[in-house]
């Protein structure tokens, strides 16, 4: 492959996922012999300091201009004379802000992780020929490391649930179905990997929700029934990688209306734990009946809490069946090396295909 230059600008540091997308896509960049550009838009922490040659530093006219970040950003963000402009960016409902699509027109090219956001981005009135999807992968080296956590309960099954204090992400609905499932006498934990110190943007948009709230009604209304509680592990710290989380745990259990791509899923199946998910959205790409338990959802109109920045009227977006999700729970606990065996092949497939290297050279082929 011969070597182009590769500009970005935008966010690269901490542990949000649009850095770890970039973080993971410029590792294979830089492998692959490229000279590479890098800016950030927030600071360099987890940032390799092997790569310290590429960043802090600009080019005016790039083969490939390229980063990951809102439309309306997309005309502020790439280089006037760079050579192919594109962007990636996700979005979780069935229409995205309307004024969205024309920032489309500062682009070559929109990168959408799943073909669930690229429907998203045709339906809001982008060009088909517009959007390419370059799925999001893993590192399978990275899941050499077997190193676990110290956690605070000694279950012998864990779920575990990774998700951010948005209402979208419906903890309020796993948390109920998971209570729904179990007691205390069953040897079970349910681990959230989440935020209860919500920041401060929560009373300007409306998506973010009160996570602690939520749980506090919920174990509250249960426990008026007379229900005893199994138990539920909260982990707040930021770690630097989630992989030995995962290795601590044995399912890790989405409740989520949609999701643009689902990477912690993916990650979930590298790290040899059952994946109960909605049968929906972005994860559908790489989730299916062979690798993974997959439950029902009902499409509804989105509310404004399920939609990111501005509501969009006839949006819709999909619920999880509460009651389904608890039986997938119970399935994978009562079976799970029946089902690990039973997904192995598939499994193994999945992690083939959906890896960084082949994201990068799928983008680099269209530069």
């Amino acid at each position: 492959m011969d070597q182009k230059i590769i500009r970005s600008r935008g966010i690269i540091g901490t542990h949000h996922s649009w850095a770890v997308t970039m973080r993971s896509l410029f590792s294979e960049f830089i492998k692959q012999g490229h000279d590479c550009y890098i800016t950030t838009t927030n600071n360099y922490s987890n940032v390799p300091q092997s790569w310290q040659p590429y960043i802090e530093r600009d080019y005016h006219s790039p083969d490939l201009d390229i980063c990951y970040t809102l439309p309306r950003n997309f005309k502020s963000r790439f280089a006037k004379k760079s050579k192919r402009k594109m962007a990636i960016y996700n979005y979780e409902t069935s229409l995205m802000p309307k004024e969205w699509a024309k920032e489309a027109v500062h682009l070559d090219l929109m990168l959408p992780s799943s073909n669930f956001s690229r429907d998203v981005f045709i339906n809001s009135g982008v060009s088909p020929d517009q959007c390419v999807v370059v799925p999001h992968g893993i590192n399978l080296n990275d899941f050499l490391d077997k190193r676990t956590l110290m956690l605070g309960n000694k279950k012998s099954f864990r779920f575990l649930n990774v998700s951010i204090p948005h209402y979208r992400k419906n903890i309020n609905i796993l948390l109920e179905a998971y209570y729904t499932a179990f007691d205390q006498d069953d040897d079970v934990c349910l681990v959230l990997k989440t935020d209860l110190n919500p920041p401060k943007s929560r009373k300007r948009y409306l998506f973010e929700a009160d996570v602690a709230k939520q749980i506090h009604m919920i174990q509250l209304y249960y426990k008026q029934k007379g229900k005893r509680l199994p138990q539920v592990e909260i982990i707040q710290t930021k770690l630097p990688s989630l992989i030995p989380l995962y290795n601590s745990c044995d399912c890790i259990v989405s409740a989520a209306s949609s999701e643009g791509f689902g990477l912690p899923l993916l990650e979930g199946l590298a790290a040899d734990m059952l994946v109960v998910s909605p049968r929906c959205s972005g994860q559908l790409d790489f989730l299916n009946d062979e690798n993974s338990i997959l439950y029902k959802t009902t499409e509804v109109e989105a509310t404004e809490r399920y939609q990111y920045w501005r509501a969009t009227k006839g949006a819709t977006t999909f619920m999880p069946h509460k009651n389904d999700l608890a039986e997938a729970m119970l399935l994978a606990y009562h079976n799970k090396q029946k089902l690990m065996d039973k997904f192995e092949k598939g499994r193994e497939a999945t992690l083939e295909e959906f890896t960084w290297e082949s994201a990068a050279s799928k983008i680099m082929d269209l530069v």
